[in-house]
């Protein structure tokens, strides 16, 4: 950007490393999510960051970027630079994404840009929360090819309990998008429509395959339902936020680089085929499994009863009709019970996304140091000076405090004090000690003592 001097100005900026890349695209499954925090510098920018899921379910980030604001041209740049990035989005299995505040996109091909309007206006009747004035769903239906949607429960539970509050609704909710079947998903929406038909009426106009745990395709290995992991991006940035721009970048990076070889220790230390988080999903699952009754059907099929409830599970198509072991790629209790009998390797039948071989491609790679720029060799650029982004000030005091979603639980230690106050003199309530004019007080043997008012 140009100012009316001829001297150009900062506008937005991406930061895509090589390492960060070559470790998401040789290693991570392709399900990305995307986040947006605003900096608090005196130009007000906001950091849109694209981050993907490792085999130990822990975050990986894989770019970011300074934008003035979140609006059409800045996501535009945004995915038009992180598809470069990622050499247009080509994988063998279709991508899921999550985007910023857990708003779902529809991502179409730029051949199916007229459907676009139509698919806005239904998300709108849906009670969706749609940010099409930051220009999302332009960005993205131009930038990348047919995707998997999905959006975060925590954020459409958010919206249902501002319509229909109460304990009950919720743990249904909860119950309905948590339900790795059918079977037990109707049976929370049966409950639910008994409870309160509104309920029922506003959650079935939102589609089951954007929230519902049951919907998701089995090829991904992955049925995350919140947009937690990626928003704990911004904690991982903390203070930084409040540096300068370029402090900011080199700041990430530093981190960045020392976070991939921390993970990279952390991944040479690995005892068993398959990452710590499944192996402890594992001993647990190897519990539960005590209840269930095999019965054999022949080498690869089996039949088991639990709970008066009966299950199919294929032990060559890694399959169960409870869908655990089909979306997760961890067998489930049932298919874990089988394999206890015939005395196999449970990890050996977990999907080989969750293993440790898989798991050191993501921090194979090295973030490189850089040198101070004091240290730099002298450079001829043109232009030779660049000024920093306009400065905007906004109406009213700045906020520095979040603001809380409906329902949510006050912070601890920042609760507001109680309206009712006790004297611990006196022991009578509207007053304090610094108020309290000598009233009774009681001794160690419960008799009043008068204090002395001089």
């Amino acid at each position: 950007m140009t100012l009316g001097n001829n001297i150009p100005s900062i506008k937005r900026m991406f930061v895509g490393i090589d390492a960060l890349k070559k470790g998401f695209l040789a290693s991570c499954l392709p399900f990305i999510g995307f986040d947006g925090c605003h900096l608090k510098g005196p130009y007000r920018e906001v950091l849109l960051f694209a981050i993907g899921i490792d085999g130990n379910n822990g975050p990986c980030p894989i770019a970011y970027a300074i934008v003035e604001s979140e609006n059409k041209e800045s996501w535009l740049f945004f995915f038009e630079w992180l598809s470069t990035l990622l050499e247009g989005f080509s994988r063998d299995r279709p991508w899921t994404f999550m985007i910023d505040r857990q708003m779902v996109i529809t991502y179409l091909s730029i051949k199916f840009k007229l459907l676009v309007n139509l698919i806005n206006f239904l998300l709108i009747i849906i009670h969706f929360e749609i940010y099409i004035l930051k220009g999302l769903i332009y960005a993205i239906s131009s930038k990348v090819p047919p995707a998997i949607n999905r959006k975060c429960c925590r954020h459409i539970l958010s919206n249902f309990r501002g319509k229909f509050p109460g304990a009950l609704p919720k743990q249904l909710f909860w119950q309905a998008a948590w339900s790795y079947n059918e079977q037990n998903f109707k049976e929370a929406m049966v409950k639910m429509k008994a409870l309160k038909l509104e309920a029922y009426e506003w959650l079935d106009k939102v589609p089951t395959k954007l929230w519902a745990r049951h919907a998701f395709p089995t090829d991904l290995k992955n049925a995350h339902i919140t947009n937690n992991i990626f928003e704990s991006f911004n904690n991982w940035v903390g203070d930084l936020r409040g540096k300068p721009v370029l402090t900011l970048v080199d700041s990430i990076r530093a981190k960045l680089m020392n976070r991939l070889q921390k993970r990279f220790e952390k991944a040479c230390m690995f005892k068993n085929k398959v990452v710590p988080h499944v192996r402890k999903k594992l001993n647990e699952i190897a519990k539960e499994c005590r209840k269930c009754i095999l019965l054999f059907a022949s080498g690869n099929e089996f039949q088991i009863n639990e709970c008066n409830v009966s299950y199919i599970v294929d032990i060559k198509e890694r399959t169960c009709n409870c869908k655990v072991w089909n979306l997760t790629g961890i067998p489930c209790k049932h298919a874990v019970a089988i394999l206890i009998n015939k005395k196999a390797d449970l990890e050996s039948y977990c999907d080989y996304s969750l293993t440790k071989d898989f798991y050191f491609k993501v921090y194979n790679e090295v973030i490189h140091p850089i040198l101070d720029v004091e240290f730099w060799p002298p450079m001829e650029v043109n232009p030779s000076k660049v000024l920093p982004p306009v400065l905007r000030r906004k109406a009213s005091r700045p906020k520095k405090a979040r603001r809380r979603e409906p329902g949510a639980a006050l912070v601890v230690g920042h609760m507001k004090r109680s309206s009712t106050l006790k004297c611990s003199l006196c022991q009578q309530f509207g007053l304090n000690k610094r108020g309290c004019q000598g009233g009774p007080k009681r001794d160690r043997k419960g008799n009043f003592k008068r204090r002395k008012v001089d």
